[in-house]
């Protein structure tokens, strides 16, 4: 890719995620976030092997004083969150199913 290829997506990432990984699930789908982590441990497959997405995910997010290692601590406290995001939203709808059959039960 070239160089202005690589800003270019730089840019509209920093667009699309307003410079904060909380946003990490508008560039993410919520599969890749499920199934992934940065280090491929408890049976998920690894997002280092995708240094070129990381670097640009780096770059969108990127200020004054803002390392690489903090960057990955950030990222790695985002996926958490949003992780825990989707586990409480399929549990609630377990609830809210099991409570539909418990109704309709004589």
């Amino acid at each position: 890719m070239s160089i202005h290829a690589n800003v270019m997506v730089i840019v509209v990432m920093k667009r699309i995620i307003t410079g904060n990984l909380r946003y990490i699930d508008r560039i993410l789908s919520k599969s890749i976030i499920s199934n992934y982590n940065y280090d491929g441990v408890k049976g998920k497959k690894s997002l280092k092997r995708y240094s070129n997405v990381l670097n640009a995910i780096y770059e969108s997010t990127k200020s004054e004083g803002y390392t690489y290692d903090k960057f990955i601590k950030d990222l790695r406290l985002s996926l958490h969150r949003f992780k825990n995001t989707i586990n409480r939203s399929n549990s609630r709808k377990k609830i809210e199913d099991n409570k539909e059959n418990d109704d309709i039960l004589p």
